[in-house]
């Protein structure tokens, strides 16, 4: 989630910096929470929704407007984002609606790992993704 909170924190403060790296990114809150449902085979019809709804106001936000697409507007630096090949939590189709909405210069790096311990599961192309990209 922390990947988000920075697309968050650009949007919401007009953030800069050099560069920026975003290992997969969600998204939207809906479609995270509906992923999370699929993954534990349970229903996604009414629960996931009354989930959002109900963490959204008991959080005093608007869970159902929580979009990294959205955020990735305002994103002016040059994005790296980094996605598993074997991510069951962060579809690849959802990395891609982010990367269709950054206007600034951007790549996406598919890494032979899942969602979690990137580095550790890719770590040559991880480390050659990172270095080409804060060299450039």
């Amino acid at each position: 989630m922390g990947a988000v909170g920075i697309l968050k924190a650009v949007y919401d403060y007009d953030l800069s910096a050099d560069r920026l790296i975003l290992e997969c990114p969600f998204e939207s809150m809906k479609t995270a929470i509906h992923r999370r449902f699929e993954n534990l085979d349970l229903p996604t019809v009414l629960l996931p929704d009354l989930l959002l709804f109900w963490g959204g106001w008991q959080n005093d936000m608007d869970a159902f407007q929580h979009s990294s697409t959205r955020y990735a507007q305002r994103v002016s630096m040059p994005t790296l984002l980094l996605h598993g090949q074997h991510d069951a939590r962060v579809a690849r189709s959802e990395v891609e609606a982010i990367v269709s909405q950054l206007t600034a210069p951007h790549e996406l790096v598919l890494l032979d790992a899942g969602h979690d311990h990137m580095y550790s599961s890719d770590q040559t192309s991880w480390t050659r993704a990172v270095w080409n990209f804060l060299s450039h």
